[in-house]
């Protein structure tokens, strides 16, 4: 199995791609004062930072059963901005760069990922972040199981690589009462590793989950017939 059949599901996928309202989930709430502006909406007096990240699906595919889909993410080295998070590779686009070969040049520099070792299958709407003033688009990519990945020592403090099916867990869903930016806020998170899963990693990461489970069992059928 060469990723074929995954990489043409996901990018059908990707090309109906017909969500209301994106990213309308797992956004902190302010408890005493007026709810901000949702961050997945532009303002058009913004000058924000182009950025990107990668959403992306490691695919091991086993005779005879369903095959095993997980996402890599990474934790942030505590010195870096939103150091000690839980993130997905990616950073900002260089100034004339586009942003497809910046979402590469990214990935390869955190995880050791050849651009050859990956395929991106499409992307996500852009994620307006208000209070960093960035603009984040989300790459979906995807790499065979058995390609090594390396972290990068001073970006990276450890690669996590999660099933998917592990994010439909109900009892890893969780909230907790947190102060940001001096102010109470209610911030739903993912409980999958010590360090939670939250904010815009969360959002992104719950769009991609609402549009993929969506069309689960394409997924399943389309790896299942190239048997």
């Amino acid at each position: 199995m060469n990723g074929a059949a995954l990489h043409t599901v996901l990018e059908d996928i990707l090309a109906s791609y017909d969500q209301e309202h994106p990213y309308n989930q797992m956004i902190p709430s302010p408890i005493e004062s007026a709810a901000p502006l949702p961050a997945f909406i532009a303002q058009e007096d913004r000058n924000y930072t182009p950025s990107v990240v990668g959403i992306i699906i490691r695919y091991l595919h086993m005779i005879d059963q369903a095959p095993s889909l997980e996402l890599v993410l990474t934790l942030r080295k505590e010195h870096l901005s939103h150091g000690g998070q839980i993130s997905f590779a990616g950073g900002r686009v260089d100034p004339g760069e586009e942003s497809k070969k910046a979402i590469l040049r990214e990935i390869h520099e955190e995880l050791g990922i050849n651009s050859g070792d990956i395929t991106l299958v499409g992307q996500l709407p852009n994620f307006y972040l208000h209070h960093s003033n960035h603009q984040i688009t989300p790459y979906v990519g995807i790499i065979d199981y058995g390609l090594s990945l390396t972290p990068n020592p001073e970006e990276v403090q450890e690669i996590l690589s999660i099933p998917i099916q592990d994010f439909f867990n109900p009892s890893l869903y969780k909230e907790s009462l947190w102060t940001l930016r001096n102010q109470s806020y209610r911030v739903p998170y993912f409980d999958v590793h010590k360090t939670p899963l939250w904010g815009a990693t969360a959002m992104i990461l719950a769009e991609w989950l609402k549009v993929y489970s969506s069309h689960d069992n394409d997924v399943m059928s389309g790896f299942m017939a190239q048997k």
